[in-house]
């Protein structure tokens, strides 16, 4: 069960958010979460029902799909906080593998982006980042693959006070990912 509890009118101001969050709980099968099928792009994912679109852009054959997360926490002004899922597609050039597309991806960030650790994934690769700017700070988990003459690129970000509560999630989701000749095959 789940229960809250707090001196009645601070409860009252913020009861609204802790019934944003109380009604986005669910209990987690991404087996069961919804299929999002783009073959034109190369890629199937299930993305949890509680996660909603909120953008979506194509150009010159890149693609990128934005998810927002329910609230996973609130302000001391009761605004919700979230995470974001992006899904960026882009081709690369014939001949263009993991490894240089991974380096290629890298030097496009600055100093503000710190790679925590870097690992295997599914074919690709997987980062834990950390931004940090004199405004915020955010953790990034990251995941990387090639494959069809595509670059897939799934980023979950939250800020750093949330992030480790969602991290799970983002691997689950992420498990879910399917490129290429993968979703051919289905």
């Amino acid at each position: 069960g789940l229960y809250a509890q707090g001196a009645s009118v601070p409860f009252a101001a913020a009861e609204s958010v802790i019934v944003a969050m109380e009604e986005s709980l669910n209990i987690e099968t991404p087996a069961l979460y919804p299929l999002i099928r783009e073959v034109s792009q190369g890629y199937s994912i299930r993305i949890p029902p509680t996660w909603e679109q909120t953008q979506r852009l194509s150009s010159q054959g890149k693609s990128v799909v934005q998810y927002t997360s329910p609230a996973l926490s609130a302000e001391r002004n009761r605004q919700t906080v979230h995470a974001s899922l992006t899904l960026t597609v882009e081709p690369v050039k014939a001949g263009v593998d993991l490894a240089q597309f991974y380096s290629a991806a890298m030097a496009k960030h600055g100093d503000t982006f710190l790679v925590v650790s870097h690992e295997p994934w599914r074919g690709g690769y997987a980062d834990l980042v950390r931004m940090e700017t004199s405004m915020a700070s955010s953790e990034l988990r990251r995941f990387y693959r090639v494959d069809g003459g595509k670059a897939y690129t799934l980023s979950f970000e939250g800020r750093d006070d949330i992030f480790p509560r969602v991290s799970p999630w983002c691997d689950l989701i992420a498990s879910t990912l399917m490129v290429g000749s993968e979703v051919e095959a289905k």
